[in-house]
């Protein structure tokens, strides 16, 4: 999809809210992220990361993402 971090996050927090009952695991919901956002991004994510994003556990990788998008939200306010 060529998304922004902050824009796949929170589309993809929609999906799961929206359907509970799928009960998609985690690092899926991650991979899914990952692979619709833009080049930039991943890079951005992979720096974040401190070498490859798909490095961290899931629990690492949510806390990451979860700290971008609060200080990108804030940048926007």
């Amino acid at each position: 999809m060529d998304e922004s971090i902050l824009k796949a996050w929170e589309r993809l927090q929609e999906y799961v809210a929206a359907c509970p009952h799928l009960g998609m695991e985690e690092w899926v919901i991650l991979q899914s992220c990952y692979n619709g956002l833009t080049p930039m991004s991943c890079d951005h994510l992979d720096v974040a990361a401190g070498g490859a994003f798909f490095s961290k556990t899931v629990r690492g990788a949510v806390d990451l993402i979860e700290k971008i998008v609060s200080n990108m939200g804030w940048s926007e306010e």
